[in-house]
């Protein structure tokens, strides 16, 4: 009685500061101690507020609740289970909302229908069911907040896109994923059936929309369990050259038999790319989703920009951004990941470059002229040169009056090294005046 009558005469600020020191659960278990102590723990209403924002990353009351308490009854029922991982994949969703409701804003590129609405533990379970295994608990909680990407709207994810080539990441729905993986094993079981190893959770498409069918040449796996190669629920980039898809109405995926064995060989998982869990993945996309390219209000390119690399000269303006080439099926809009390409097996890593070039709107008429050729010189920290000129630039020769822009994309291969440069410049052919600008970059 006198323990009980010490806490009862204690102020409710003194309570909440002793009671800020316990866990939600510990607070929950508290509350079922006495009546006193159910009324004072539901009262605390402050702090309830600070465990949902910590926990559930809610900053205000479901239309359902009255109390912080209760909406924090109201997650536990709804995602206890991922009560460990909900606030870091939550908070990776959300970025990726508000920049994609920036895009729009800006009138950029309309991306507020590509991601899908969650999906319920019903059909998760489900279709847990069709697979025989369970899912990694963080694809679980993303998966509950957005069925990944809706197939019929312009990537969120990305891509890139020079010459003929273009490949953009699709974010697979659950249910697509599951198709994927089943008819993957009926074809192939090996890899797919008896110890499940990999699950493909993004393809690629040749266009910024699915119309064109899903690609399998390049794809995201996820580890199910821990293998040699990866540790359970690791997220990499892969190729798979004996993928194909067909090019039907809607998504029919098909694949050749590997001669190792499998469709996902070993030794094309790289390490560009990686993620040790679908929340970092999911991450690392949110961090570079600001610094894409946009190209004409319907795609999304994986072109890094960094304002160190941009040259103002009198009435021009050159931007430079940078990306990887897909060739090798590892993509990353990350810089630091570009230094680790060349702990990949493989002799040199090509990058792909997309290159703005701008004459001012206030440069006098005057000025009109025309791309006519460029220098580049390349060199890498062995100390290899190389000089590449040519008329125009791949295969044109745009004419510049005030006010215009003109993009081109490229790529280079870059020998096995820490680290390369590229500078040079371009002639520009005055049409009135005939006279020569060398516009350095």
């Amino acid at each position: 009685m006198a323990v009980s009558s010490r806490i009862t005469g204690l102020p409710s600020e003194v309570l909440e500061h002793i009671f800020g020191y316990l866990t939600a659960e510990e607070l929950s278990t508290l509350s079922h101690s006495c009546r006193y102590l159910y009324r004072s723990v539901n009262e605390l209403d402050r702090l309830w507020k600070w465990h949902c924002k910590s926990v559930w990353v809610c900053y205000e009351l479901d239309s359902k609740c009255t109390s912080w308490r209760q909406q924090w009854q109201l997650m536990c029922r709804d995602f206890g289970r991922y009560r460990r991982c909900y606030a870091g994949v939550k908070n990776a969703w959300t970025r990726i909302e508000g920049y994609l409701r920036d895009y729009e804003d800006m009138g950029t590129v309309s991306l507020s229908r590509a991601l899908a609405d969650g999906v319920t533990e019903e059909q998760l379970l489900s279709a847990e069911t069709k697979l025989g295994f369970t899912l990694p608990i963080e694809y679980r909680c993303a998966l509950r907040l957005h069925n990944g990407q809706r197939l019929d709207q312009p990537s969120f994810l990305g891509g890139l896109e020079f010459y003929d080539f273009s490949a953009f990441i699709l974010l697979l729905p659950l249910e697509v994923a599951v198709k994927l993986h089943v008819d993957l094993r009926e074809e192939d079981g090996a890899i797919w059936s008896r110890n499940p190893q990999y699950m493909m959770i993004a393809a690629t498409t040749s266009d910024a929309h699915q119309g064109n069918g899903l690609s399998l040449e390049y794809t995201y796996v996820m580890a199910l369990n821990d293998c040699r190669h990866m540790p359970h629920g690791h997220v990499v980039q892969t190729m798979a050259h004996n993928l194909y898809s067909h090019r039907k109405k809607g998504i029919h995926p098909a694949a050749r038999h590997c001669p190792h064995g499998g469709i996902i060989r070993h030794h094309s998982v790289g390490l560009i790319g990686e993620a040790r869990s679908f929340k970092d993945w999911l991450a690392s996309h949110a961090e570079s989703l600001p610094f894409y390219t946009v190209v004409n209000k319907t795609k999304l390119l994986k072109f890094y920009h960094d304002p160190v690399w941009k040259a103002t000269t009198r009435h021009w303006t050159i931007t430079v951004a940078l990306g990887l080439d897909p060739t090798f099926g590892l993509w990353s809009a990350q810089p630091d990941h570009y230094r680790l390409a060349r702990l990949i097996s493989i002799p040199s890593a090509s990058y792909s470059y997309r290159v703005s070039i701008k004459m001012h709107d206030d440069a006098p008429q005057s000025e009109k002229c025309q791309l006519v050729s460029r220098c580049w010189v390349i060199k890498d920290s062995k100390g290899h040169e190389e000089v590449i000129e040519g008329p125009g630039i791949v295969g044109e020769t745009p004419i510049f009056t005030p006010g215009h822009i003109h993009h081109y994309a490229s790529c280079s291969g870059l020998e096995d090294c820490e680290y390369s440069t590229m500078e040079g410049h371009y002639t520009m052919q005055y049409l009135l005046k005939g006279e020569v600008l060398l516009l350095p970059l």
